[in-house]
């Protein structure tokens, strides 16, 4: 265990030394499951073992793989890499890689021919491969070609997990040319192409959410309002931009907001920017003043496919629209309107049910077998939602849902420390010696990345943090915050923009706020940075350049996501910086090493774990009422989505008194615990708590 990594790259190469010296490291890659399939723990991205090369020629599956043909895209497919070990010695009977592993809903909606779908898609039904074997399999039949496939969906991380499942597919033989994209880098993409149409300058930059919420507190402040206006104007202003378009006046929209949007309009136009809300209003607008070029597009795009379609907004429905009017194309939708939770970013969950109206014929097929969850999670989560009838549970598992009752959050972080110790078998000699855990207890299946931790606000993840820090148990805590926002990408992302886009003083005053913010004094010249060379060699310059303290493993890894993204562009710095731009707090990171997951319940859609703690189950919380606006609807919908991430155990806490925003509030139980069984939710058994002693001050003589 403690050979020197120079003697391991003697006797092995550097490719193993490297692998040795990232799990000493911890930095191994986990992508969460999800749908009911298992995660993947790796140490390398496919793009980093192009670049090694030869240095990975030591791993046997690497040294059969046939080299790709000079036409093909050089992008690493799994599936080619399992098929190489497989020797047959004898025929073996052939199986349907795309329809063998569908149940009968799901095949149903993958051969369904001839209309419109909506393919209604509960948690852990199988929502991601029932699309993408949907898309296979027209492609298989020829009825779809590659390139006439466009599939949305809105993060980069369910767009890499489809393409790769395709890729699988197909074997990586036409998979690259299916169109996979977010809504918004679909409209980017067309605004590049075809914005002088309405005006737009082809060299326009974009505005990402970070920036747009900066940008509209200067303009807010600047005509002397405050804060408080500011959550108001941000909160209209998607209703007030698809108004523009859409003919419409945003419902309840105050005179004064109307003033202030046309003030930041304004001053996004001066600095030739467009936010992401504008991207799709303004694809809109082209395709209404245009619609030639939307009846391109529709011919090029036959067949549509949109993922998670619960959360579609009424402008991104109307594109579709627009795109399906030809009368030559077909949209397959999917999705699950009790997983709408995002009505606070302007989706409408009524366009999952409106569906038939939009695009007359249309088919709905619904998937009931659930693959990921217990009888007992499903019972009660079928129970919170109102519904007759759970989804089929397909896991032999059982266990009862568990509550936890706690006076306040010290004690509530308390026991997830104590609960996680005995799910573990004890982390440290004091939980042993204690006798807050037996030797014989915890589950040798379980690791700490197994475990979820989900709050309902951010601010709940402190006290958590400190407890888990406190006992030595590894953690990952993962809000909503976008890389462009996290230390030191922040800085080098102000920095290519200055160098792509000098003459913009707007860039220029924020790459300065960047460096102040870090503490860094000298402020580095793009004049002496030299430009050539691959994006991955750029962002190595600039760190050089800039002298970051990396020690971190926060750091480390934020860095090594940038490289990640920087190996598919060519260096294109333009493209770059619209991608960058374009990521949302939603598209969720990789969980670094094994480690408990701490985070929103926001952030925690479309993920799972064995294990899951809910925390904060509480009225005020669970539904949330502490900002004025309630929402209960879209709230149980989101405890159900907290529920249905548990794959074997499920347990909900709530405090009696729990400190928010400064003061200290008495809390009650959430009113959706009593939708909950009796028969189902039971107290977890724990031991006995006692209020941390507070450190004796020795008293002063003067």
């Amino acid at each position: 265990m403690d050979v020197p990594l120079s003697d391991i790259e003697v006797a092995g190469g550097p490719g193993l030394s490297e692998a040795i010296g990232r799990m000493r490291r911890n930095q191994v890659i986990r992508e969460e499951g999800y749908d009911g399939e298992y995660g993947i723990i790796h140490l390398f991205e496919d793009s980093e073992k192009q670049a090694m090369g030869g240095q990975m020629a030591l791993f046997q599956q690497e040294k059969h793989i046939s080299p790709k043909q000079p036409d093909q895209a050089p992008r690493p497919k799994m599936i080619r890499k399992k098929k190489q070990k497989v020797v047959a010695t004898e025929p073996v009977s052939p199986t349907d890689l795309i329809l063998d592993p569908l149940n009968p809903e799901q095949k149903s909606a993958v051969l369904h021919p001839g209309s419109h779908v909506l393919v209604v898609a509960g948690p852990g039904t199988g929502k991601t491969m029932t699309l993408t074997h949907r898309i296979a399999y027209l492609i298989r039949i020829g009825i779809a070609k590659p390139e006439q496939v466009l599939a949305l969906t809105f993060t980069r991380k369910a767009a890499r997990e489809m393409e790769h499942r395709i890729s699988k597919l197909l074997e990586g033989l036409t998979a690259d040319e299916v169109h996979v994209s977010t809504f918004h880098g679909f409209c980017l993409e067309i605004l590049r192409s075809e914005g002088d149409k309405i005006g737009l300058s082809p060299e326009f930059t974009l505005c990402p959410e970070t920036d747009a919420r900066s940008l509209a507190q200067e303009v807010l402040s600047e005509s002397g309002e405050g804060k408080r206006v500011t959550g108001k104007f941000l909160k209209a202003l998607p209703g007030m931009k698809a108004g523009t378009v859409l003919g419409q006046a945003a419902p309840q929209v105050e005179n004064k907001l109307m003033s202030l949007f046309i003030r930041y309009q304004s001053t996004l136009r001066e600095l030739g920017m467009l936010d992401l809300d504008d991207l799709e209003v303004e694809t809109l607008r082209l395709f209404r003043d245009h619609p030639d070029i939307a009846c391109d597009y529709g011919e090029k795009f036959p067949w549509v496919f949109v993922d998670e379609y619960q959360d579609t907004n009424l402008i991104q429905v109307e594109l579709l629209k627009a795109l399906i009017r030809t009368g030559k194309s077909q949209i397959c939708v999917i999705g699950d309107p009790d997983q709408a939770i995002y009505g606070f970013r302007g989706a409408d969950v009524g366009n999952f049910h409106r569906f038939g109206e939009d695009f007359p014929g249309a088919e709905k097929i619904t998937l009931k077998r659930n693959y990921r969850s217990t009888k007992e999670i499903l019972q009660g989560a079928a129970a919170l939602m109102g519904k007759e009838k759970p989804l089929e549970c397909q896991s032999a598992n059982a266990a009862p849902v568990s509550f936890a009752a706690c006076l306040t959050d010290s004690e509530e972080a308390e026991m997830i420390v104590e609960q996680v110790e005995r799910l573990i078998g004890g982390t440290t000699y004091f939980s042993l010696d204690s006798g807050r855990v037996a030797s014989h207890e915890g589950d040798l299946s379980l690791g700490f990345g197994d475990i979820g931790v989900l709050f309902r606000l951010n601010a709940q993840g402190d006290a958590l943090e400190k407890a888990l820090d406190r006992a030595g148990i590894p953690f990952i805590r993962s809000g909503e915050t976008p890389l462009i926002a996290r230390y030191p990408v922040n800085i080098l992302w102000r920095f290519f923009q200055t160098l792509q886009y000098p003459d913009n003083p707007y860039y220029a005053k924020l790459y300065k706020q960047s460096l102040s913010e870090a503490a860094i004094t000298k402020e580095q010249s793009d004049e002496a940075f030299e430009t050539y060379g691959a994006l991955s060699e750029l962002i190595d310059r600039a760190i050089t350049l800039h002298d970051f303290e990396c020690s971190s493993e926060e750091s480390i890894e934020t860095l090594r996501r940038l490289k990640q993204l920087a190996a598919n562009f060519e260096g294109n710095i333009e493209t770059f910086l619209d991608t960058l731009s374009l990521e949302r707090g939603i598209d969720h990171a990789l969980v670094l090493g094994d480690r408990v997951s701490l985070m929103s319940i926001h952030a925690a859609k479309g993920l799972e774990w064995p294990v899951v703690f809910i925390t904060g189950c509480e009225d005020q919380l669970m539904p949330c009422t502490l900002f004025g606006s309630r929402d209960e609807e879209e709230d149980r919908r989101l405890f159900y989505v907290g529920m249905t991430r548990a794959r074997s155990r499920l347990i909900l806490s709530h405090v009696k008194r729990r400190p928010l925003n400064g003061r200290v509030l008495t809390m009650h139980p959430s009113p959706f615990l009593d939708d909950i069984p009796k028969d189902i939710l039971i107290p977890l058994e724990r031991r006995g708590w006692k209020p941390r002693k507070k450190p004796h001050r020795q008293m002063k003589l003067f």
